[in-house]
């Protein structure tokens, strides 16, 4: 769904708003036409970069990319349009990049719980839908489902 009801002739209000915004000089195109198809190519040239990072690099490496050009987006909303950074926005930027850090190697889990979060699957049972995961090759776990 597009968000607009269609019955009550938003889309026409919408494009006649558009028509309606004051002219650009040099291109004698309204104002909100020029903005609109300038976002367009933006989002195009976003798409295309990464598509080609997700060619060049790991899947994590884009993620971190894509999380830090979002979180900076963020940024500059809050600086140039003086939107709020709650304490929420906070606790999530910190668990989003701890995670990623965490996932990466860039941060290492204490020895203590190291053999909880470094664990591999080691078998599969369709059959009787089990899971095996090992730690470490200190501890083994079932997993029944």
């Amino acid at each position: 769904s597009s968000g607009i009801n269609e019955s009550t002739g938003e889309p026409l209000r919408t494009v006649e708003a558009f028509n309606a915004s004051s002219t650009v000089t040099v291109l004698r195109v309204p104002e909100l036409w020029v903005y609109c198809l300038a976002n367009v190519a933006m989002q195009n040239l976003c798409v295309r970069g990464v598509y080609y990072l997700l060619s060049e690099w790991t899947s994590l490496a884009v993620t971190m990319v894509t999380t830090l050009r979002k979180f900076l987006s963020l940024l500059l909303s809050i600086v140039l349009f003086n939107n709020t950074f709650t304490a929420d926005h906070w606790i999530s930027t910190f668990l989003v990049f701890t995670g990623s850090a965490l996932f990466s190697g860039i941060i290492r889990f204490p020895a203590k719980l190291d053999m909880f979060f470094n664990m591999k699957v080691v078998g599969f049972d369709r059959k009787n839908k089990a899971v095996s995961v090992m730690s470490r090759n200190i501890l083994k776990f079932n997993f029944n489902f």
